[in-house]
């Protein structure tokens, strides 16, 4: 009886501990049940708030939310998709190519992903490699997509398709009436056809700001446009206006020193220089606006100091090359002034033989040897990037072209790179015969 008696609390010891037991679990089971249920929950917050970061254009702050977002769903495809995005915005094009591959690792569409790697090309100056993708995606699009337009747009305009480019222009106004930028890069084109007739890209520069008068790089545009149309007061109303949105930039002050001194205000024109010299003394302008000011004062040995600084940062600029043979001839140092003027007489006719070039690409854009007589031009004159790009978009539309690749072996020959140089040479030497 007694053993009894005291086996009984015992029992009900263990009864109520293996209660407990079972009480705990349940806990943990429904602690883990919350935790799981709430697992999606956060995942979800994380992604639209990436998405929301991305739609609102806040680059910076959608790649933290992005990794937050990689950490609850390292599966996801779309993460990768949107960072490559967000880089891409934020002009670090390096990682966007793998984070692309990524995306399709994980099983991206392929649309998105093509769309934005077509894009990447455009900005890379991969203008041959783009094309295709950008007008495949165009013609399977399903609703306006601006941002294919412009980069077709560029594309066409970088391979002197002038009439292609006008076209997808017109398209880019249609799919985005309100944005001002087709009209800019409208002006792009008149630049290349219509130079000796302003006109057409002063009524461009003011359609863009009409639609955007906060465009900088239209405003400076027209106030140009008006100076070379020989509108000086309207002229210096737009360079006054460029001012007020940009103070810190010179080329506004030294567009409205010339339009003062296109109009014979010496005192305007001084006082415009002045503004410019508290922004950037050594400008090569400046330097040879202030010459001029110099010239015109009989101040020949002055102005000559002035613009063998302008010649030095500037070796190509005729109008700086002009003054000094002016200021050498004045001061009667015949010998310096008769190699001046040599060099000013090559350049011009250098100008007047890439006009040449220039009207045979338009009439025929798809004539590599035209587009490589058109990047020896450029090579020749200081544009060394654009030449390349033009260079490697010959070979990227025909593999081995001779005088491309020739052309390739001696700047990288003359740049001392070796590697580069005898990768070049070893095609060419591979060509048949």
């Amino acid at each position: 009886m007694t053993q009894r008696a005291l086996s009984h609390p015992l029992s009900a010891m263990r009864a109520v501990a293996a209660g407990w037991r079972v009480l705990a679990i349940v806990a943990i089971l429904a602690l883990v049940g919350i935790c799981m249920a709430q697992q999606p929950i956060r995942t979800t917050l994380a992604a639209r708030q990436a998405r929301r970061a991305i739609a609102r254009a806040q680059f910076d702050r959608a790649i933290p939310l992005l990794d937050h977002w990689r950490t609850l769903d390292p599966s996801s495809s779309e993460i990768p998709l949107l960072e490559a995005q967000a880089r891409f915005e934020q002009g670090d094009f390096a990682p966007v190519g793998q984070l692309l591959d990524r995306a399709i690792w994980l099983g991206c569409p392929e649309r998105p992903v093509f769309r934005l790697r077509a894009l990447l090309l455009v900005k890379q100056g991969r203008f041959i490699e783009a094309e295709p993708i950008l007008l495949n995606l165009l013609n399977e699009a399903q609703a306006p997509d601006p941002p294919l337009d412009e980069a077709l747009t560029r594309v066409f305009l970088e391979t002197y398709r002038l009439d292609q480019a006008v076209k997808m222009i017109k398209l880019w106004i249609r799919h985005a009436p309100r944005d001002a930028r087709p009209y800019l890069w409208w002006t792009e084109v008149d630049r290349r056809i219509e130079i000796d007739n302003p006109a057409a890209m002063e009524g461009h520069y003011r359609q863009a700001l009409a639609l955007d008068p906060g465009l900088a790089r239209a405003r400076l545009g027209l106030a140009e446009t008006l100076r070379s149309m020989h509108q000086p007061r309207e002229a210096a109303q737009e360079f006054e206006r460029y001012l007020a949105q940009r103070p810190d930039d010179v080329m506004g002050y030294v567009g409205l020193a010339r339009t003062a001194l296109d109009d014979g205000d010496l005192e305007s024109a001084s006082s415009s220089i002045e503004r410019a010299i508290k922004v950037d003394p050594n400008h090569p302008e400046v330097l040879k606006l202030r010459a001029v000011l110099e010239i015109r004062a009989g101040h020949d040995e002055a102005a000559l100091k002035l613009l063998d600084q302008a010649v030095k940062f500037a070796p190509l600029d005729v109008d700086s090359l002009y003054n000094q043979l002016l200021a050498l001839t004045r001061l009667g140092r015949r010998q310096e002034a008769e190699q001046v003027r040599r060099r000013v007489t090559q350049l011009r006719e250098d100008q007047l033989a890439v006009v040449r070039i220039r009207d045979r690409l338009i009439a025929d854009p798809n004539n590599n040897d035209i587009r490589c007589e058109m990047a020896r031009w450029m090579l020749a004159h200081g544009r060394e990037d654009e030449s390349i790009r033009w260079l490697r978009s010959i070979l990227a539309s025909r593999p081995g072209h001779p005088e491309a690749t020739r052309i390739l072996v001696e700047y990288h020959q003359k740049r001392g790179e070796i590697g580069l140089a005898n990768y070049y040479r070893s095609r060419l030497e591979s060509q048949p015969r």
